[in-house]
């Protein structure tokens, strides 16, 4: 599951971010919910993906949501199937 972040880089004009997580694996794709104003987010969600082909890496990105622009990339992670079969 997608449990927390610490320590993220501040991203917004005052001092926060708006994170929220993508989960990308074998063309299907999750999305956290959006804690807003923290820098260190608690999400405590749990997704379920089929594995196909167990060379398939899941993707993670951290992004920041912004109501007047695009939202940006925090970072991104690579897991390999390995961590997680």
């Amino acid at each position: 599951g997608v449990v927390r972040a610490s320590h993220m880089p501040k991203m917004d004009l005052v001092g926060t971010a708006d994170p929220y997580a993508v989960l990308e694996m074998g063309g299907r794709s999750e999305k956290t919910k959006t804690v807003k104003g923290t820098l260190d987010p608690v999400w405590e969600e749990e997704f379920r993906f089929q594995v196909g082909d167990e060379s398939e890496d899941l993707v993670i990105t951290l992004m920041d949501w912004d109501r007047m622009s695009k939202d940006e990339v925090i970072g991104t992670v690579r897991v390999p199937s390995r961590d997680y079969m």
